[in-house]
């Protein structure tokens, strides 16, 4: 069938390649998880300028200076 040297190289050819392939699912997972994070973040930072604004637009109308 095969020699020693030869079975042994190719186990070891496959092991590398799972662990590359191991490797490159893991990197991709993380890098979903991050866009996540990322996209959460955003929307945090619109949700607080959205409710500065607002609360400026409320402030506006507190006092009215009128000299007559």
């Amino acid at each position: 069938m095969c020699s020693s040297g030869s079975c042994s190289s190719a186990a070891g050819a496959s092991q590398a390649s799972q662990a590359l392939l191991s490797q490159q699912v893991s990197i991709g997972v993380a890098r979903l998880a991050l866009n996540a994070q990322q996209q959460q973040g955003d929307a945090a930072n619109q949700l607080l300028a959205s409710a500065a604004q607002l609360s400026q637009a409320i402030g506006k109308g507190e006092q009215f200076d009128a000299v007559g």
